[in-house]
């Protein structure tokens, strides 16, 4: 992939770097030119960050050895996250559609993937 130049061990990802600060440029042009409250772009920034923390703790309580102390942890930080997540409300609507988005394009990837092999 275009963007993905520069991430092996060593180098600069200049491009990734670059495309981040176009989209963090567009991010502000939204925001100061409808005159957005701060508090929801922050707000959702917090609750994708929660959504992403859950899936992970989620993923260690399928992968640590039952009963273990890091098990223990990984369950109680499922039930924390849980609890955030429920607070973040309205505001997982973003992460849930980048994350509807996220799947589509792999899925996409993968059907075309197997039309070039057959």
């Amino acid at each position: 992939m275009w963007i993905a130049k520069g991430a092996a061990a060593g180098e600069v990802p200049r491009r990734a770097l670059v495309v981040f600060g176009l989209q963090m440029v567009v991010y502000c042009a939204v925001f100061f030119g409808f005159h957005l409250d701060l508090q929801t772009f922050i707000l959702i920034h917090t609750s994708s960050m929660v959504a992403v923390y859950a899936v992970g703790m989620v993923a260690a309580v399928r992968l640590l050895t039952r009963w273990s102390v890091g098990w223990w942890m990984a369950v109680i930080s499922v039930v924390l996250a849980a609890g955030l997540l429920v607070l973040a409300g309205v505001h997982l609507v973003v992460p849930a559609i980048l994350a509807v988005v996220a799947v589509a394009v792999t899925l996409i990837r993968k059907v075309r993937a197997r039309g070039k092999s057959s």
